[in-house]
């Protein structure tokens, strides 16, 4: 069963970061490997949402890339299922709850 999530996406300056972006993770020994949802933002620099189509629980990563380097946005989140996101703090609570995720399918 998969759901539709969202996450609402401020207003933010165009020239310096990049167009937000989400993605599924296929697989997660060391890194994971991502697979990027096309056209997953839904908006513009003014600001807008991110959509997601997700089974509950499962784990993805979202964010957007600052050319200066130091406002970077790349997160792991786990969609809920009443469609919101909760973030998760560190990459080895991501993979934890991911292979428990991937063994309950």
């Amino acid at each position: 069963m998969t759901i539709t999530a969202s996450k609402t996406w401020p207003s933010y300056n165009a020239r310096r970061y990049s167009r937000p972006w989400a993605a599924h993770i296929t697989s997660f020994t060391g890194g994971p490997e991502l697979d990027f949802i096309p056209r997953a933002y839904n908006g513009s620099d003014a600001g807008g949402e991110l959509v997601i189509t997700a089974e509950p629980g499962e784990i993805i990563k979202y964010g957007h890339k600052d050319s200066r380097g130091n406002g970077t946005i790349n997160t792991f989140a786990r969609v809920e299922p009443d469609g919101t996101l909760t973030d998760i703090d560190t990459p080895a609570k991501a993979r934890e709850q991911w292979n428990a995720w991937k063994e309950s399918k």
